[in-house]
């Protein structure tokens, strides 16, 4: 948990290949500035790729950190190192909470080109 379990919640969630309802971004060219969304309104379209990742990340962190509440006060039924190592994340980014959102951020944009072929492809399977 911790640190990379806001990574692996983010390649879980977006690059499932078992969850094509999630595919919702991917980044075509690294050299683009932006990202391809798939949006409410059921269409895709172009997005800063920074303003991007830092939703996902936001959204994803803000998830956990809830998650991370609720069951805190009820960790005896739950293994004690990953709420040690969420408590290290949490101090962590306390500390350096810029830093901190920068490196997801890149984790996240190096996630989005590389597995990009996922959204691609049910991006074109809603095409047809």
């Amino acid at each position: 948990m911790g640190f990379n379990a806001i990574f692996r919640m983010m390649e879980h969630i977006y690059f499932n290949k078992d969850k094509p309802q999630f595919h919702t971004i991917y980044i075509s060219d690294e050299n683009d500035m932006n990202a391809h969304i798939f949006t409410k309104e059921n269409n895709w379209s172009s997005e800063n790729k920074i303003d991007a990742a830092l939703a996902a990340y936001t959204k994803i962190r803000h998830d956990l950190l809830l998650e991370y509440d609720i069951l805190k006060p009820t960790n005896d039924i739950v293994s004690e190192i990953p709420f040690k190592k969420m408590a290290s994340f949490i101090e962590l980014e306390k500390r350096n909470p810029k830093e901190i959102e920068n490196v997801m951020i890149k984790k996240f944009l190096t996630l989005a080109y590389h597995k990009r072929d996922l959204p691609m492809g049910t991006r074109k399977k809603l095409e047809f």
